[in-house]
């Protein structure tokens, strides 16, 4: 099993801790590497990740550069 080690700020992270309730901080770690890979895998399908309020409206996409560059990559790929 691979092991992940990085400085992070501690305000950062126990403002991450109190939002989610988790303080384990290798299960936080993991929910965010498992919410990135599956944000990704859709992101390389060509989908768009966007956020709505609960009834639906007031859409919100959501941006990040390492998804925008599992979409180039993969329009790469297609292109070749």
């Amino acid at each position: 099993m691979a092991q992940i080690r990085f400085d992070i700020d501690d305000d950062f992270l126990e403002g991450l801790q109190k939002l989610t309730g988790v303080t384990k901080t290798s299960k936080l770690g993991g929910d965010a590497l498992s919410l990135l890979k599956w944000a990704a895998s859709e992101a390389k399908k060509g989908r768009v990740l966007i956020t709505t309020n609960k009834e639906g409206s007031d859409p919100v996409k959501v941006v990040m550069p390492i998804l925008e560059g599992v979409k180039e990559e993969e329009q790469n790929i297609k292109k070749k």
